[in-house]
């Protein structure tokens, strides 16, 4: 059996880095304000059945769930990172520390997923090096038209996180743009995010999946890594 090669700083491994995952696995079960109370009920009465068949059993039976910020108070937080499968959370921008300590304390069934709008501040840069110190940490970067992506602004802004991300995920499902480019658009960062040991996840839905699919299929074929070309200044495809 072949060594399983990892991510890892510099990419001295030489691992491949190209994930893919799907909508529904990204979101999860997500909760909203519509079904918040129903999930709350449902999580306290599976761990109250639990409870009685007595500890020998794994108190995590529960579902995995996404969570933003504006649906969640800490009860519910708590609550999910206890008792939950496992739990995605997306803070709006920084971290409370009463949330980041109970990630820490979770750290193997919860994610904290911050997202990328721009630039990165002064005070996400803290959140997410604080965070990273002891939770999985991840960030978000979607893409709906060409004009939002720049090369060189988005790697300016990871090159502030180096080493601290364990994913990065690429959103391109609410987009209008070509496959093939999506992918350019990807392939640019790849190289750069694998030197910094940031692990690449895009994220698929009906139009894209079958590419991708594809895509990683032929690389991994002809033992290739995704490259792109670098161009700061890379106007939209005419």
């Amino acid at each position: 059996m072949s060594r399983v090669r990892r991510l890892n700083i510099q990419n001295t491994d030489r691992a491949f880095n190209l994930n893919l995952i799907s909508l529904d696995e990204f979101y999860l079960n997500r909760i909203t304000k519509s079904n918040i109370k129903k999930t709350i009920k449902k999580i306290e009465s599976n761990h109250q059945e639990d409870s009685k068949l007595g500890s020998l059993l794994d108190e995590r039976t529960d579902g995995k769930y996404s969570l933003d910020e504006s649906n969640a108070d800490f009860s519910l937080i708590k609550l999910l990172f206890s008792k939950a499968s496992y739990t995605r959370y997306f803070p709006k921008n920084s971290l409370s520390k009463v949330v980041m300590f109970e990630a820490i304390k979770n750290r193997h069934n919860s994610e904290i997923v911050f997202t990328y709008s721009d630039s990165i501040s002064p005070s996400l840069q803290s959140s997410i090096e604080w965070t990273s110190k002891g939770a999985r940490t991840s960030l978000l970067i979607s893409i709906k038209d060409y004009d939002d992506f720049n090369t060189y602004s988005i790697l300016k802004e990871l090159f502030k996180l180096r080493y601290m991300l364990d994913r990065v995920y690429f959103d391109f499902t609410d987009s209008n743009i070509p496959d093939y480019i999506e992918y350019e658009m990807f392939a640019r960062l790849n190289e750069s995010m694998s030197t910094w040991k940031m692990n690449a996840y895009i994220v698929l839905d009906d139009y894209n999946r079958e590419y991708f699919l594809q895509k990683k299929s032929e690389l991994i074929d002809n033992k290739e890594k995704p490259t792109g070309t670098f161009d700061r200044y890379a106007k939209k495809p005419r």
